[in-house]
């Protein structure tokens, strides 16, 4: 029964990162460097477009982890550079199937914006970073886990 309902979570987490995706003409290489909290619950990746960093996206489980300012529970998507292309943060709360995205679209670099959930302790997520522009997305980077 677990292994359904886990297989079930893992299809609707899948539906909701879902987006229109750039044609391989389109196509950025996008990458990203990642790097885990000591605690094992909080990370951080460096999205990457062509070799050159562009943002950042941040699971941040427990206040204060990688910032004192930085709340527990949130997604934080950082755009550094002015190319009109923005970092979009994917999380996924593989119990539910729940997406958790934050984008900064729309917004000038650089910025950082933020999505908080209020999750029971222990909670196991999936998050990534992905490089968008006017709804479409260019790339992302491989999914990384996270705990509430």
């Amino acid at each position: 029964m677990k292994l359904r309902t886990y297989a079930a979570a893992t299809a609707a987490a899948a539906a909701a990162l879902a987006v229109v995706t750039a044609t391989p003409a389109q196509a950025l290489s996008v990458t990203g460097d990642y790097q885990q909290h000591k605690n094992k619950l909080s990370g951080y990746v460096h999205v990457k477009i062509d070799g050159k960093k562009a943002g950042t996206v941040t699971w941040n489980a427990d206040p204060g982890d990688w910032d004192v300012n930085y709340l527990g529970d949130s997604l934080y998507v950082r755009d550094s550079r002015s190319d009109g292309y923005a970092i979009q943060g994917e999380a996924i709360v593989l119990s539910t199937g729940e997406g958790i995205n934050v984008s900064t679209s729309g917004k000038t670099a650089p910025v950082e914006v933020r999505k908080t959930r209020n999750l029971p302790e222990g909670t196991k997520i999936r998050f990534r970073g992905c490089v968008v522009k006017k709804g479409v997305k260019y790339g992302c980077t491989p999914l990384y886990d996270g705990k509430a």
